[in-house]
């Protein structure tokens, strides 16, 4: 997000809202005796965190074709808008 957000020339967000998961797998490793749970736990964030990042990496992709005016994943371009 930095990258695209400089590339734009626009402010990235100063929080990630995907900290607050890890925050709370990193108190309840910390404080709580979880044992097995707690890789469960990091598959699960780790999922949600790859999950997001393809979501957002589609979306740009997205955003620049239809900027661009081209088709994704397609040699031919589409039809001129008048």
């Amino acid at each position: 997000r930095l990258i695209v957000s400089s590339m734009s020339q626009t402010r990235c967000d100063v929080f990630n809202w995907l900290l607050l998961p890890l925050a709370a797998i990193v108190v309840g490793v910390i404080y709580l005796p979880l044992g097995v749970i707690e890789l469960y736990l990091l598959v699960a964030y780790t999922l949600l965190a790859v999950a997001t990042h393809l979501h957002y990496a589609i979306c740009v992709v997205q955003e620049l074709a239809d900027h661009l005016g081209l088709y994704v994943f397609s040699v031919e371009r589409p039809p001129k808008k008048d």
